[in-house]
């Protein structure tokens, strides 16, 4: 849903596996390993780079000294008659939205935005007083990944201009502790969606169906959940660890599983990812069947 809300408000506004021969367990094995192993460096090595600039441009000091508003002065800047320009202002960091005026503006859908930082507004969706903060505090994981999409929006379609006293910068425009630690959650956050991400490459979801009186199907090809793969897997329930919460999802069924550790704990490698802990068979379902009907409180 926040996924949704962030594809409509950008659009409106920004107009925005192996297949190896075996000779032997050994080589196998040994192969298998230092390919994964080497994958995983490389991808880790990515993230780690990808995400350390992502925050660095977020976090920057402008080459330029930045003007220091009171919440008090950047609220004139609201784009009523009368007003000294039109500014919003996100985690403290102060944006001139005057060539999104259309939109910001008096009469624009998002004109709430302006005057102010309403950070919290951004991925809630409260637009109510008490909503309309610059407090992040009790966000999820998922939530502070869009909040980090707006702030590459901002930074990228419109001009910084300045930052506001209060709760992340100072009365100097120096970055304050609580703005460091949001830095903090911002990075654990992308390291959370990267895993989300990685997840979903391994187990993409089911595609699935119901038709009324006939009740529920769930079925896996090679491009369900809009995964593109060289395999088609068969239905299995994902959990969620400590919770009783599952989604369909396509598991691997043949061939080495895409994990090296789980290689390691397992002499059958011909059975792609079926023995991760957290998959469950549907009841009733033939466990090779790429196809399981299923019923409604399942």
């Amino acid at each position: 849903m926040i996924r949704l809300t962030l594809g409509v408000f950008l659009v409106s506004v920004a107009i925005g596996y192996y297949d190896f021969p075996t000779p032997s367990f050994v080589v196998y094995f040994g192969r298998l390993v230092n390919e994964s192993l080497d994958r995983l460096t490389r991808y880790a090595c990515a993230i780690a780079v990808h995400q350390k600039e992502r925050l660095a441009s977020t976090f920057a000091n402008s080459e330029q000294p930045l003007r220091v508003f009171s919440a008090q002065e950047l609220s004139h800047f609201g784009g009523n008659k009368d007003s000294k320009g039109l500014y919003l202002a996100l985690l403290g960091r102060v944006y001139d939205v005057g060539k999104g005026a259309r939109h910001y503006g008096p009469d624009g859908t998002y004109h709430v935005f302006a005057g102010r930082d309403a950070s919290r507004a951004f991925v809630t969706g409260d637009f109510s007083e008490d909503g309309l903060t610059d407090d992040l505090s009790g966000l999820s994981n998922e939530e502070l990944v869009a909040i980090q999409e707006w702030v590459d929006f901002y930074g990228k379609e419109y001009k910084l201009v300045g930052v506001v006293q209060g709760r992340y910068y100072d009365a100097q425009g120096r970055p304050s502790k609580q703005l460091k630690h949001l830095e903090q959650l911002l990075h654990r956050a992308m390291e959370w969606q990267q895993q989300q991400n990685a997840e979903v490459e391994r187990f993409p979801p089911c595609n699935s169906e119901w038709i009324q009186g006939q009740g529920g199907r769930v079925w896996c090809s090679q491009n369900s959940g809009g995964i593109k793969r060289s395999w088609v897997g068969v239905p299995r329930r994902l959990f969620t660890p400590g919770s009783r919460q599952s989604r369909c999802v396509c598991a691997k069924s043949n061939g080495p599983p895409q994990e090296s550790s789980q290689a390691a704990e397992s002499l059958d490698t011909d059975r792609g990812d079926l023995d991760y802990p957290n998959l469950s068979e549907f009841p009733n379902c033939d466990p090779k069947a790429v196809s399981c009907n299923i019923d409604s409180d399942v």
